[in-house]
């Protein structure tokens, strides 16, 4: 149960390729929970924790899935920029929320602690910055009475907590490798999977949330087929779009040549908000200087580490990129995890009393998975007992 401090609410952001409570597939897979049994959101409920987990665009880059979960948080219409939106080609208008902490800033609302896993990490830094600094772009190039109060920053003191969970802060070696093709293959399946009659489609109950791209569906209403034939030549041309679009994509913002490029020159830590990398490598070299996973983690992590942990690409060696980044948890390098390089940060011994705001936190590895944030590969006691004590700490820091 909660002990005495703040009463914040807590926001949980999906990685790539996830879901959160409002999309169809949490009906069959607790995305937070991973088990049939397991339900962190309901646990945390059941500890009297006010809980949020949107459903973001699963592709979508770390600029556009904040500016959804600006809308979902205090409602109205999504509004990616003007100036953001003609630059990368898609409409500037998204889908229409109520809006779920509309008195966020106020009372026992006036902070939030947010957690991101995965592309989760980028997104939460990205929406955590836009809150704080704004976009001067976007104030540049578009009137004040049409900008959107997103975009005008001076919120940083409305987030009390930044937690990364394996985040891709840095890049990882996976979507260096694998970056265009990848993204290709998963945007395509996408827009005709989700285009083709409902019940012919294997992606039917997910929302791919790419509105801005000429394909629509609400998220209550994913049974309902758009058209009966969306494996169109339209629809295709949709996808290419969305892939050529390498600086507002989510797989080009996980490889390390582009986390390491475009973040840094816009991302700063909010003096007010205390930010925590949360780490995971369960990788072990073995003779070939190799870092592999192996037994008991899933065969998505034990697969994933064969590319993740096993070479060094020569682009990526003339970027300076050492055999550290060869350790991983699966699917994310270990300093890919940790806070962006650019930041001030420190290695944290885990003590309230170290704890500081407006820097980053380097929290020390545990021996889990990348999907283990998820509740995979872990006891379900255990994977609830990190999230306890986190947000027992978290209660416990003083408003900075």
């Amino acid at each position: 149960m909660k002990t005495n401090g703040n009463n914040y609410p807590v926001v949980l952001v999906h990685g790539y390729l996830g879901w959160g409570e409002d999309d169809k597939r949490e009906e069959r897979l607790h995305y937070w929970g991973a088990k049939k049994d397991c339900n962190l959101i309901e646990h945390l409920r059941d500890e009297d924790y006010t809980v949020f987990a949107p459903s973001l665009g699963p592709m979508s880059s770390a600029w556009d899935r904040s500016c959804e979960l600006w809308a979902y948080l205090v409602g109205g219409r999504v509004d990616y920029g003007k100036v953001h939106s003609k630059k990368y080609g898609h409409a500037r208008f998204g889908r229409t929320y109520p809006g779920v902490l509309k008195d966020w800033g106020r009372g026992e609302n006036k902070k939030i602690n947010i957690f991101g896993h995965s592309f989760g990490g980028p997104t939460v830094i990205t929406f955590c910055n836009i809150l704080s600094e704004g976009s001067k772009e976007e104030q540049e190039g578009t009137k004040e009475s049409d900008l959107s109060d997103f975009f005008k920053g001076n919120k940083g003191d409305w987030i009390h907590t930044c937690t990364t969970l394996s985040g891709v802060n840095n890049g990882t070696i996976l979507a260096s490798i694998f970056g265009r093709p990848l993204l290709k293959l998963s945007s395509l399946g996408l827009f005709m999977g989700f285009g083709a009659k409902a019940e012919e489609s294997t992606l039917k109950d997910q929302d791919p949330h790419l509105d801005r791209y000429g394909l629509q569906r609400e998220p209550k209403d994913i049974d309902t087929p758009i058209e009966n034939n969306m494996m169109s030549f339209k629809n295709i041309l949709n996808a290419l779009k969305f892939t050529r679009n390498d600086l507002d994509n989510i797989i080009f913002e996980m490889g390390i040549e582009t986390a390491s490029k475009a973040m840094p020159k816009y991302v700063k830590a909010n003096p007010h908000v205390y930010y925590f990398a949360r780490v995971a490598d369960c990788s072990k070299k073995n003779i070939l200087g190799m870092y592999h996973v192996g037994e008991p983690f899933s065969k998505i992590s034990i697969g994933a580490s064969y590319i993740s942990g096993s070479f060094i690409s020569r682009r990526l060696k003339k970027m300076g990129i050492t055999k550290e980044w060869l350790k991983n948890d699966g699917l994310v390098s270990v300093p890919g995890q940790k806070a962006p390089f650019h930041l001030e940060s420190i290695e944290w011994d885990e003590s309230p009393d170290t704890a500081k705001p407006g820097i980053w936190h380097n929290c020390p590895s545990m021996f889990w998975s990348h999907l283990s944030w998820d509740g995979f590969d872990i006891p379900i006691d255990d994977f609830y007992k990190f999230y306890d004590k986190s947000l027992e700490l978290y209660r416990s820091l003083p408003d900075g």
